[in-house]
């Protein structure tokens, strides 16, 4: 979802299903999920007016590096100075936080004819709805934005292609783009395998648990998803008013673990999707090197997807979703949901403020919260009004500090299992960064501010000023290990992410057929999976039901992902050239 990763999943590479794992890079609520649900159409807004891109004239050149002092920084010869106007509307953008200005106020003593502009959406409009209405306005050069987050709308048309650019030397540190910023931790793209999207920062879900409710219980961190069910049943036996899981139905339960956990049963599907000899997408030095190895924790980026491919399997009955490891996967699942969570699985997304009231005993939760719940737990005896405001806790409420610990996803086991190493969710988290392609001038402009800004002279110049920032209590905190190469961090959340082990990433829409890109049918599906977790439909009827769904809606869901079947006939023909 992070490789790193990553968080996951996210989210995604072939949108279809779900979109990546979304964090904020500085968060003091619990972030957004790696990979958050697909997001749905927005209602039309009012447009901003355009600010339109200058175009870059004839850029000059810096004869000499400028006397800048900035870690990091080792500008190239001659390099270009531009001239024009760039909007960034990434996830989070604000102009009155200190990690924009700063780095904005670093990027202009380098580029002094570059006006850049921060932008987001207005107070209590989500981030995707208002991304989708910007990508509606036309063609590209009508669209306001020139960065944004495009994993929100990873279905729109015109992006760049950022994979064009990571052998380009980064004009702000001399190096190759790749050599400022890890690009190898997490490489899903588009059904057209176009890289849109490259990220900051890696995560890894992994679970808390609170060490006091287990040693009252008398239990230890599981290791199988049967040591799990057996600890809840000891834990609500001894703590009465205590629910043994936390989790939301919002993206944690019906896209994390359903990508962690049919990735126990169907991993395999990895050797039908690689791309083979003849395929557009082939590369002799990846993939003619690449053997299926299940026990490769680090899989995922070792070979390049055919979305055709998947497809075809699907339509030709090659991948089937009505077997009895699907109805397997969701009678585990019901061992535990709605079982032994707390009462708000289904209704909202409270489970971390019920942890800090230790109402739950068990998170599923991200990196994010290492540093996170480190503050929180500092501070729970004497939080501010704003902080329990954030939390949705009463300020009535006396909270009481406690041992915490973390173990990683335990392993479903059983004769249908067919991997039994169970992997995690490692995707991307942080900044998300997208460029709209409006003209090869203003992708030039737009691409040199990504670059320096996705180096160490950026990066530390958007934490620094995010350390700060008033509006950060307890200032910078990563989401995960910041892969932007050279960036220091506070020592206290460096040696939490220094600790965390990656385990391989299953997030990869590509392989979640539990969700859909069609609005109605995605909602139907998450009530069908509801209705057989609480038993109202057998796990057989709702493996039958999720065939049906994918065997009606074929043609719409490939048309989603950008493919004709003419694509999926031939899978040398590349999607992008038709």
């Amino acid at each position: 979802m992070f490789r790193k990763m990553t968080l996951l999943s996210r989210s995604v590479a072939i949108t279809v299903i779900a979109a990546f794992v979304v964090g904020c890079a500085s968060v003091t609520t619990p972030a957004a999920p790696a990979s958050p649900e697909p997001a749905q159409p927005a209602a039309p807004a009012e447009q901003p007016t355009a600010v339109p891109a200058a175009p870059a004239e004839q850029p000059t050149t810096a004869s000499a590096a400028p006397a800048v002092d900035l870690p990091g920084l080792n500008p190239v010869p001659n390099r270009k100075l531009y001239k024009g106007t760039i909007v960034v509307s990434t996830l989070g953008a604000n102009p009155e936080r200190e990690r924009f200005k700063s780095l904005v106020a670093a990027y202009k003593r380098l580029q002094p004819d570059v006006e850049v502009i921060i932008e987001g959406p207005p107070a209590g409009v989500g981030y995707p709805e208002w991304l989708g209405t910007q990508l509606a306005a036309g063609e590209p050069s009508k669209v306001r934005p020139d960065l944004v987050s495009g994993n929100y709308q990873p279905t729109y048309a015109n992006y760049v292609n950022l994979d064009k650019y990571v052998f380009e030397i980064n004009p702000y540190t001399g190096r190759i783009w790749n050599e400022d910023v890890d690009w190898s931790f997490w490489q899903e793209r588009n059904a057209r395998g176009e890289r849109i999207m490259l990220p900051t920062e890696a995560v890894h879900i992994l679970w808390f648990y609170n060490k006091d409710i287990f040693d009252q219980a008398g239990v230890r961190p599981p290791r199988t998803w049967d040591d799990l069910v057996a600890a809840c049943e000891r834990i609500e036996a001894a703590v009465p008013d205590v629910s043994c899981v936390g989790a939301n139905y919002v993206w944690k339960l019906n896209q994390w673990i359903l990508q962690i956990y049919w990735d126990q049963y169907a991993r395999d599907i990895i050797d039908i999707v690689r791309c083979r000899p003849g395929d557009y997408c082939y590369d002799e030095e990846v993939d003619g090197k690449f053997a299926f190895d299940p026990n490769d924790p680090m899989l995922e980026g070792k070979y390049n997807k055919n979305f055709s491919r998947y497809y075809a399997a699907i339509r030709d009955g090659q991948i089937r979703f009505d077997t009895p490891e699907m109805a397997d996967l969701v009678r585990n699942l019901a061992k535990i949901f709605p079982k032994h969570a707390s009462p708000s699985l289904f209704v909202d997304t409270t489970e971390y403020s019920q942890f800090l009231q230790q109402q739950v005993a068990t998170i599923i939760d991200g990196t994010w919260s290492l540093g996170g719940l480190t503050r929180d737990m500092a501070n729970l005896t004497n939080l501010t009004a704003e902080r329990m405001k954030q939390l949705g806790i009463s300020e009535t409420v006396k909270l009481q500090p406690f041992a915490w610990g973390t173990f990683e996803n335990p392993a479903m086991t059983g004769p249908l299992i067919r991997f039994p190493n169970v992997r995690s969710i490692e995707s991307a988290t942080g900044v998300y960064a997208s460029i709209i392609d409006k003209s090869a001038e203003q992708t030039e402009m737009v691409l040199d501010f990504l670059m320096f800004w996705f180096s160490q002279p950026g990066y530390q110049a958007y934490v620094d000023g995010d350390l700060k920032d008033p509006l950060t209590p307890g200032g910078y905190s990563p989401a995960g290990p910041v892969m932007v190469k050279g960036v220091q961090i506070p020592q206290q959340y460096q040696e939490l992410m220094d600790n965390v082990q990656m385990m391989g990433n299953t997030e990869n829409g590509l392989f979640l057929p539990h969700r859909f890109p069609i609005e109605n049918l995605d909602k139907e599906a998450m009530n069908q999976l509801k209705d057989a977790l609480e038993g109202k439909i057998t796990p057989e009827e709702y493996a039958a039901w999720l065939q049906k769904a994918w065997m009606d809606n074929f043609d719409e869901i490939i048309k989603k992902a950008g493919l004709t079947q003419e694509d999926l006939d031939n899978p040398a023909r590349d999607p992008a050239a038709n």
